[in-house]
């Protein structure tokens, strides 16, 4: 498993709502999908950057994934676990509630502000 990777910002690439950061590590370049409200935190291209990271294995692909805290990663991986629960859901729930709100709405339970229905 790759836990992060610090690296020099290549290139950040929007594609519809996924966000790619490139991340040139001892020249190689590795594509990394990063929750769109991370872009708020980066530094410009060109500058070095520390990426928390799930690797996401499929039979035809592989995704990495990356957050700007272990403990988001950490979150992630735990919404993943939940059946129902993939990991561009996971991304839009972090993206759109952020780590605290979304912890607060998962603790609350069903009573709470999270139903899967109204996830994006």
């Amino acid at each position: 498993m790759i836990g992060y990777l610090k690296g020099t910002i290549a290139s950040i690439q929007k594609h519809g709502n996924r966000v790619v950061l490139t991340l040139d590590v001892n020249q190689v370049g590795y594509d990394v999908q990063i929750v769109p409200r991370l872009l708020m935190q980066l530094p410009a291209v060109g500058e070095l950057v520390q990426i928390f990271t799930h690797l996401q294995l499929r039979e035809d692909q592989m995704t990495l994934f990356g957050f700007g805290t272990a403990a988001e990663r950490d979150l992630f991986r735990q919404l993943v676990s939940v059946s129902g629960i993939g990991p561009q859901l996971a991304v839009a729930l972090l993206d759109t509630l952020g780590l605290q709100d979304l912890v607060q709405a998962i603790v609350a339970g069903p009573d709470g502000t999270l139903s899967l229905k109204d996830a994006p």
